[in-house]
């Protein structure tokens, strides 16, 4: 894998998620032909027509700090993109980091014990550490400038792109069924 060109290493492990999963899938979709490698899990090898590090590790352990830094320096890319605020403590090189929401920290009583403290130390190492943090709404940006105000020239609003699907003709059938109901 050393000798793949990639100016950018983006971790897809997430691709499966919802929200997440949606962001990796739009990002890869509009950089297509670039040089991007990704970290993906070997069940997901077929969804990606980039070149791909494989991963074992389970998230928020201890073994995927480790796995995901020694792939990171395996490849030597130039830049590594995390779509959520985890990303390997150890790892010294450029580094974007996208914060889709700080609900952890505004709500921690509707998570496990432990999640607030984990997504804080997290948030608060990647505000420091990256060079460029991302949002996906100006309400993500002004929550997370309300805890950490020093940020402010790191984060950048970056709206979610809205896949062609969403723009497929509409079905009149069931629009013409409710007007004729209408009194």
């Amino acid at each position: 894998m050393r000798d793949i060109k990639c100016a950018v290493l983006l971790d897809a492990r997430k691709v499966r998620d919802y929200g997440i999963g949606e962001y990796i899938q739009g990002i890869l979709r509009e950089l297509k032909g670039q040089p991007i490698c990704i970290l993906g899990y070997r069940r997901d090898r077929d969804l990606f027509e980039f070149p791909m590090l494989e991963v074992k590790s389970r998230g928020y352990t201890l073994y995927e700090q480790y796995e995901i830094w020694s792939k990171i320096n395996e490849i030597r890319a130039g830049l590594f993109h995390t779509p959520h605020y985890v990303f390997p403590m150890l790892y010294r090189g450029k580094l974007v980091v996208t914060i889709h929401d700080i609900i952890h920290l505004i709500y921690p009583q509707y998570f496990r014990f432990g999640a607030f403290y984990y997504a804080r130390l997290f948030i608060k190492e990647a505000l420091r550490r990256a060079d460029a943090i991302i949002t996906v709404s100006k309400r993500s940006r002004s929550d997370l400038l309300k805890i950490y105000p020093h940020a402010a020239n790191k984060i950048h609003v970056v709206y979610n792109g809205i896949s062609e699907e969403y723009f497929s003709d509409v079905d009149h059938a069931a629009e013409e069924f409710v007007l004729r109901f209408k009194p």
